[in-house]
């Protein structure tokens, strides 16, 4: 077997597929990398549980009700053109928590956030489409779903890590999708 055949025929520094991962990471970190400072928030700004779910919430609606049309803008406008507005509202809105706000600017902020994570990982999933054929396209799909679930895992450690040094710097690591 050849090294190039070893190593699975993956264009590991390609730009693509390092976007493909960027997004497909970035369109998971939303609810993982906060939930463990939920209970803190919570501390924070002086809310019961049931508002302290709002968080969660304000993130993930957008997301269901968006993530066709996301697809429907992708087709007509070009990814590039909906996937760096997407990234550059995911990284401004989840980074703005940060400095901050109110709850209910937490939220609004929020809200903004899950808009623009709401189509990337199925971008990510359309871009692996359009960028790879054939068999190369199937070892890229198994890395991106391995990357996902890496990142799924991984993220409650890293924000729980983050909130050890205050409940802000784990939104202000949203940052690094700009």
């Amino acid at each position: 077997m050849t090294s190039h055949r070893a190593h699975g025929d993956v264009p590991w520094s390609s730009t693509s597929l390092q976007t493909v991962l960027a997004c497909s990471l970035i369109g998971v970190i939303g609810v993982p990398l906060i939930s463990p400072i939920l209970p803190d928030l919570r501390a924070v700004f002086g809310i019961s549980d049931t508002q302290i779910g709002l968080v969660i919430t304000a993130y993930t609606l957008p997301g269901v009700i968006l993530t066709p049309f996301i697809g429907l803008l992708s087709d007509r406008l070009g990814r590039r053109t909906v996937v760096l507005p997407l990234l550059l509202l995911f990284g401004l809105a989840g980074g703005g928590i940060a400095l901050g706000p109110s709850f209910r600017g937490v939220l609004a902020l929020r809200l903004l956030q899950g808009i623009g994570g709401s189509g990337l990982m199925m971008l990510a999933i359309t871009l692996i489409g359009d960028f790879y054929g054939g068999e190369r396209r199937n070892r890229v799909m198994d890395i991106n779903s391995s990357s996902i679930g890496i990142g799924a895992a991984t993220y409650p450690l890293l924000g729980g890590a983050l909130a050890a040094i205050r409940w802000n710097v784990p939104f202000a690591f949203f940052g690094l999708s700009l």
